[in-house]
């Protein structure tokens, strides 16, 4: 096992992500002579165990004497299923699903509780696991330099060939032209895509509410009338029904109208082009390559660190455009389309110029350009997606 004078310790953290650049080969090659004997001998040692009782012995501690760690588990079963206990040295019985498996002074190898430790050794045992998770952290970001290794050339070249691709800039030019023609319908779009529905709300004549509220007035205008005791006062209160309902005027009513889903709603979120977008992630991937050099040639913590969290940013970035092109394919599709006429439509702008518009961003079998350019786009995006799933630091 490494020692862990060599290691600088850390608190232990799960799920780090790793980066992706063109020139990450030669950056994180880290031939042998760059790792050290400790490092080489940590990336080959299994800190986590799913069969704990396999190499352990049944014994009661009566040591105080504050174990190895050399391994850690966690077996507790699924919601529903049943699995026994493991047998815990301090509690002399089988009676936890998470410990560790602990190398005592006699050498004898047993199974302690994941809160049993500081019982048997007191604050001591808090040192050795401190030490022990910085092994597991470090482990696990040595492991993951060796997926990017693996992977980082390909993702490479695809992160760079997007931003040019003939797919990104038909939807590109789709979107240009929409903003450009139609502004203020962009504006709404964009609104509406809050809640990914397309409706509408118009206020519309509603002449029966009217004739109630006017018969609701002569009834109470004659009963005024009724009770009057002269002609004079009976004018009086004709006169004031006729103003009243003359104020009806015209009643109106809301009518709101759920046109149906408005697709690709990231679509219009987007801030800038696809172009740009990629290529400012091109940008960011040199950043990545930068900490990666000062990473290769300490692989200290706190640089390892560091490029996790600038990949953490591209990776991020990676999946928004990825996300986008998704969107652009779903939004230019003639039914989202027909959609969009209809409910600009019932807003009373102009309709038959944007139904002229639509019509002519598909082709002769009715298939938008820019999903067209989708269709011919290669597994690109979905291998970038799968490898940089091969990236994110998942164990």
């Amino acid at each position: 096992m490494a020692n862990r004078q060599e290691i600088e310790p850390t608190k232990s953290r799960s799920n780090r992500r790793f980066g992706l650049c063109s020139r990450m080969v030669a950056d994180l090659a880290l031939p042998p002579s760059l790792l050290s004997p400790a490092d080489t001998a940590l990336l080959e040692t299994d800190l986590v165990t799913g069969d704990p009782e396999s190499r352990t012995t049944r014994l009661r501690l009566t040591t105080t004497v504050p174990p190895e760690i050399l391994q850690r588990y966690n077996v507790a079963p699924p919601k529903g299923e049943e699995r026994p206990y493991v047998w815990c040295a301090h509690c002399s019985k089988p009676t936890h699903w998470k410990g560790y498996v602990v190398k005592l002074a006699t050498d004898e190898l047993v199974n302690l509780g994941h809160d049993c430790g500081r019982q048997q050794f007191g604050f001591e045992f808090g040192t050795v696991e401190n030490e022990f998770n910085a092994l597991v952290e470090r482990q696990a970001l040595l492991r993951r330099l060796v997926k990017i290794r693996r992977v980082a050339p390909e993702v490479s070249k695809l992160v760079r060939a997007l931003s040019y691709s003939e797919e990104t800039l038909a939807f590109d030019d789709a979107r240009a032209g929409l903003l450009s023609t139609w502004p203020v319908l962009w504006r709404a779009l964009r609104s509406a895509s809050g809640t990914g529905r397309l409706i509408t709300q118009v206020l519309v004549a509603d002449p029966e509410e009217a004739a109630r509220q006017k018969a609701s007035i002569r009834r109470y205008h004659e009963k005024q009338m009724a009770g009057a005791p002269t002609k004079t006062a009976r004018e009086r209160v004709r006169k004031e029904m006729q103003a009243a309902l003359n104020d009806v005027g015209e009643v109106k009513r809301e009518v709101t109208t759920d046109h149906g889903p408005l697709h690709g709603a990231n679509f219009l979120q987007l801030q800038g082009s696809l172009e740009s977008g990629w290529q400012d992630a091109h940008q960011r991937a040199r950043l990545v390559c930068q900490t990666a050099e000062t990473v290769s040639g300490q692989l200290s913590i706190p640089a390892l660190r560091k490029l996790s969290r600038d990949t953490a940013e591209l990776l991020d970035q990676i999946s928004r455009l990825a996300d986008c092109h998704s969107s652009c394919e779903a939004f230019w599709q003639p039914e989202n389309l027909t959609r969009i006429v209809s409910w600009w439509a019932a807003t009373g702008e102009a309709a038959p110029t944007l139904r002229k518009a639509a019509s002519g961003l598909t082709d002769e079998k009715g298939a938008s350009v820019a999903s067209g350019a989708a269709r011919r786009l290669p597994a690109a995006l979905d291998r970038l997606q799968g490898l940089t799933t091969d990236l994110d630091g998942r164990q």
